[in-house]
């Protein structure tokens, strides 16, 4: 997805979720394409600047946790993993 800002950057991010319990993670998977956008929306309202720090990445983190549990009744995303992260 394209990040915020000028110039215009794209980013890639591939995320692992470690859940509380395995009911949990069936609630998230079958959040599907509402988790994937509510991800997306997050990542549209950053910039280059505050992602290219540790510091950026790991609030990133924290919001995506943050989100998610919203949707979640049951479950509960413990932490956050990235495993692909390019910004061009």
């Amino acid at each position: 997805t394209n990040l915020d800002g000028i110039p215009r950057r794209f980013i890639r991010v591939r995320v692992n979720l470690e859940m509380l319990d395995e009911e949990g993670f069936e609630e998230v998977i079958s959040l599907g394409a509402e988790a994937r956008d509510s991800i997306v929306r997050i990542l549209n309202s950053k910039t280059f600047d505050e992602l290219e720090t540790v510091q950026g990445k790991l609030h990133l983190k924290s919001q995506i946790v943050a989100q998610l549990n919203e949707f979640l009744q049951q479950g509960v995303v413990q932490n956050v993993y990235f495993t692909d992260f390019a910004i061009q």
